[in-house]
């Protein structure tokens, strides 16, 4: 992993490093090869999605600028704010976000949201001297299915206006690639 990508994960927390950490070992110990692209530590507009798709199961991670989902990455200046906050990370535990085709008869397990913003206390300025605030979201999806998936339909676009751009890296048993989705196109083809 490249210096950029380490700064990212270790600011994201601990308990996110955790879970990208199970998502790879997952997807290589179903003897898959993960390509991982360093795409800047945090950029305004884009989310990263991780897919693996395998034996029945879905899992992703979605990594994200807090202000994608938001609107504003810095401490809570107030109570609107803080239900801000609550709302956004709640939205996103919703399974609604990726419609899956009911042939595949899939099922929901899980999702885990956690974001730096979720437990940052209310702030009324900034520190001096402190400079930019950079705040991420990590959601991490599990889904299991009885049939295979011919696709994925993303509904993170239409749900989060600051989401301009999603770039998608996909892994299963038998494909390795890597896509952007945006508001005209939100389905990942397996």
């Amino acid at each position: 992993m490249n210096r950029k990508r380490t700064a990212a994960l270790a600011a994201a927390g601990a308990c996110a490093v955790k879970r990208f950490t199970t998502f790879v070992i997952l997807a290589v110990g179903l003897g898959v090869q993960l390509e991982l692209h360093a795409h800047g530590a945090h950029e305004h507009g884009i989310a990263q999605l991780q897919v693996a798709v395998t034996a029945g199961t879905l899992q992703m991670h979605l990594e994200s600028p807090a202000i994608n989902i938001v609107g504003f990455e810095h401490p809570p200046k107030d109570d609107d704010e803080r239900a801000l906050i609550e709302k956004g990370l709640a939205d996103l535990k919703n399974p609604a976000l990726f419609v899956l085709e009911p042939a595949s008869a899939c099922t929901f397990v899980k999702a885990d949201v956690t974001s730096d913003l979720a437990t940052a206390p209310e702030q009324n300025a900034a520190p001096a001297g402190t400079g930019e605030v950079h705040a991420d979201v990590d959601a991490d999806y599990r889904f299991t299915c009885r049939a295979p998936l011919k696709a994925i339909r993303v509904m993170l676009l239409d749900r989060f206006s600051g989401i301009e751009s999603l770039r998608v890296q996909l892994v299963t048993d038998t494909d390795q690639r890597s896509l952007t989705l945006d508001k005209t196109n939100t389905t990942i083809p397996l």
